[in-house]
């Protein structure tokens, strides 16, 4: 007996040979998903034999790895970023590394629009470091190590874009600072009680970003700012992380970077001596600067 053949069968075969106005459309829009990444190494070394005008043997590696994957379609946008950053000097002299460059940073925002340029989001952050820090060179003691401290911040609020520009604002956000190390525990670094490992905050947080390239895409420029205040303890002393880096590409393979950091945590505190032999110990504008000149890689499925 002769089977007859399914009446739907020869639509969805034709569907699938020829394009439909709604594949069409499909086919036109921009990927839901776009990625976005950088890397960068850069070395330095000076030896010295016999040098009668002096100086001392010391080398230095900093590399940097910057990556984002973001989605975006409808009313829906999802953003991932995550920085790494590892750098060290060594000196003959101390016989020891010492952090130039030592980053985790990873974060994820998820918004749904409100209106054009408005979205309702709501941010998740972690940073800490690899490995340990001193806070000089001549200091044997640690004063930083991985997960110590550690920073995990939850906030919900609104976010607003325009053309590069981005602003965050979020009257709700919750901090957990974690130090597990039980040396630095136990001199209760960062604000945790001595002893404990976690420290809870509740405050503000307002966070803003800028990116842009320049010069046919050669130059790229990328700043974020966070400011944060603590609701219960201290709200008039704002943290504050300030990012800046301004990247070159010099031809295929090679770049130099401009990098400056800014930081300032009334939790994170030095030693200052008094004069008298004594010392106390005070919150301080931390700031660092790095300029290379080194190996890059870098891709953006955006442009494709």
């Amino acid at each position: 007996m002769k089977r007859k053949m399914p009446f739907w069968l020869p639509i969805v075969a034709a569907m699938l040979s020829f394009p439909t106005p709604i594949a069409a459309q499909a086919d036109s829009l921009p990927p839901a998903w776009i990625y976005k990444g950088s890397a960068s190494i850069t070395f330095s070394q000076v030896s010295y034999s016999n040098w009668v005008a002096g100086g001392e043997n010391a080398y230095a590696l900093n590399s940097n790895i910057d990556l984002s994957a973001n989605y975006a379609r409808g009313k829906n946008e999802w953003e991932n970023n995550l920085k790494l950053g590892y750098g060290f000097s060594w000196q003959e002299s101390i016989k020891r590394k010492q952090n130039t460059l030592d980053v985790i940073d990873l974060s994820s925002k998820y918004g749904r629009k409100a209106s054009e340029r408005w979205l309702y989001t709501v941010l998740l952050g972690f940073k800490t470091q690899f490995d340990k820090g001193y806070a000089s060179a001549k200091d044997t003691a640690k004063s930083s190590d991985f997960l110590s401290p550690a920073y995990l911040t939850l906030s919900v609020g609104m976010d607003y874009k325009n053309k590069g520009f981005s602003m965050f604002v979020s009257p709700v956000s919750g901090k957990m600072t974690m130090v597990n190390s039980p040396y630095l525990s136990s001199m209760g670094m960062f604000g945790v009680d001595s002893g404990r490992v976690v420290r809870m905050e509740l405050g503000g947080l307002l966070k803003l970003g800028y990116e842009k390239n320049f010069w046919e895409e050669r130059v790229r420029l990328k700043t974020t700012l966070e400011l944060f205040s603590n609701y219960m303890e201290h709200p008039e002393n704002v943290d504050v992380d300030w990012n800046f880096a301004l990247d070159f590409k010099l031809g295929k393979g090679f770049s130099a970077q401009l990098m400056l950091r800014a930081l300032y945590d009334d939790d994170a505190r030095v030693s200052v001596d008094n004069g008298d032999g004594t010392s106390r110990k005070v919150a301080k504008l931390q700031f660092r600067e790095f300029v290379g000149l080194g190996l890059a890689y870098s891709f953006d499925t955006s442009k494709r």
